[in-house]
């Protein structure tokens, strides 16, 4: 999925680079629990696709300092999908309780 920032217009005078970007998206059908187990832990959900692992987008922005504009560069975490995983809305995940 590619997002234009030159076509928002909270972003056209305040992103210069880049003037967008591919996001991704994640896409496609999970294996659903065992129906005993689906009984059993009903407040699992449905398993879905969702991003598991993304990263950052550099980006030189303008700001003001002193009344003057100065670009600067930044990093906006989690702005690109690398990896998708399933999982259900709202497990609970058993870890282990450090001391």
């Amino acid at each position: 999925m590619y997002i234009d920032l030159q076509g928002m217009k909270w972003a056209e005078n305040w992103v210069l680079e880049p003037p967008g970007f591919l996001a991704y998206e994640c896409v496609g059908t999970c294996q659903q629990p065992p129906e005993p187990l689906a009984f059993k832990w009903p407040f699992l959900g449905p398993r879905q696709c969702i991003a598991s692992e993304t990263t950052s987008l550099p980006m030189i922005v303008s700001i003001k300092e002193g009344g003057r504009p100065r670009a600067q560069v930044v990093s906006l975490p989690n702005m690109r999908v690398q990896k998708c995983s399933c999982a259900s809305d709202g497990a609970l995940v058993p870890r282990k309780l450090e001391p």
